[in-house]
């Protein structure tokens, strides 16, 4: 009896033990996603502009020093996280990117950057998987990505022809906001958003993996968040793209997120050039935003991302005005004369 007893509190004191250690994991997710606010702030005061999306080596703003310089890093297409490294106490491993000549960031040789543990301060404790090597065998999964707006037309290798305005609140290929730019304003505005890692490369779970669109004249949301299994699996042919799995890349689909789908949905790709991609977390009903100002907020899964009187999740791939995407879209946006309230 006594027996049964003891284990019946157990039983009851469990979930409360669970519950308290998530709690404590999320406040870390949190304190986290604060550290990246002061770090893009001081990299403000530093070069009088936030970091772009996707660039050079060596900071340049041009296509000419990629061209000359074609084994440096990704020849323009490392991610902001990388320019952000000597304000997050990366400042060695900063010196050893920009020393470095043929590395590879798809290979094993890339442990100069990423260290035996990768990089701590880039991981949520809510994610184990997270702490496990990518499909390259390297430790550069990351928790935390970057906001590119409502644009979901944006290439994932941004070519040239791509390197638009991605809306949000980092710009395209070596494209660079500032203050004066996020006309919407900084306490308005999504900087960082959380993702999860999936349990196997290239799956079906609706965290981390992404499903394959391949109709062209459909690749809209309203399909995209259709794609999903009773069991909240993706439903279809999933994609060769593991979310959050290189810190180093400035490709949408590793490094960054889109506010239009809300959290938590599917993630979608039309031929690996187009995507719908948005944030997701293992926290209980929604995901955590580090906005411009540094401010962390926790957006629920239920905010309202299609804005009555549009055509809200059938739409195309806004380019210019209010987004389309309700409350979510205009917390991405960073200059479409939108003011909201986080609810």
């Amino acid at each position: 009896m006594v027996i049964a007893i003891i284990g019946a509190l157990i039983a009851l004191l469990l979930p409360a033990v669970q519950a308290a250690r998530e709690a404590a994991r999320r406040m870390q997710c949190t304190n986290k996603l604060k550290q990246l606010g002061i770090a893009l702030h001081n990299y403000h005061d530093t070069h009088a502009a936030f970091p772009a999306s996707c660039g050079g080596k060596a900071l340049r703003a041009d296509a000419t020093w990629a061209a000359a310089n074609p084994n440096k890093g990704r020849s323009g297409y490392d991610s902001a996280f990388m320019y952000l490294f000597p304000f997050m106490e990366q400042t060695a491993r900063y010196e050893k990117y920009l020393a470095s000549v043929n590395a590879d960031p798809g290979s094993t040789t890339f442990s100069y950057v990423v260290g035996e543990e990768g990089i701590d301060e880039l991981k949520c404790p809510s994610d184990g998987n997270s702490k496990t090597p990518n499909r390259w065998a390297n430790k550069t999964k990351l928790n935390y990505l970057i906001c590119l707006g409502d644009q979901y037309q944006q290439t994932n290798v941004y070519d040239p022809v791509y390197a638009t305005n991605t809306r949000g609140f980092f710009q395209g290929r070596w494209k660079y906001s500032s203050f004066s730019t996020i006309t919407d304003g900084t306490s308005n505005t999504i900087a960082f958003g959380e993702t999860c890692t999936p349990t196997v490369y290239s799956g079906l779970e609706i965290k981390g993996n992404v499903v394959v669109c391949w109709s062209d004249g459909t690749f809209v949301p309203d399909v995209c968040v259709s794609l999903k299994n009773p069991d909240h699996t993706l439903a279809g042919v999933g994609a060769d793209i593991e979310r959050g799995s290189d810190f180093s890349s400035g490709e949408p689909a590793q490094t960054g997120f889109q506010t239009v789908l809300a959290p938590n949905t599917p993630n979608c790709t039309r031929d690996w050039s187009r995507g719908i991609y948005g944030a997701s977390s293992n926290h209980t009903s929604g995901a955590n935003c580090t906005y411009g100002d540094g401010s962390v907020h926790f957006i629920n899964d239920s905010i309202n991302n299609a804005t009555p009187g549009t055509s809200g999740l059938a739409s195309a791939s806004p380019t210019s005005g209010l987004s389309p995407f309700g409350t979510w879209g205009a917390l991405g946006t960073a200059d479409a004369g939108e003011s909201v309230v986080t609810p």
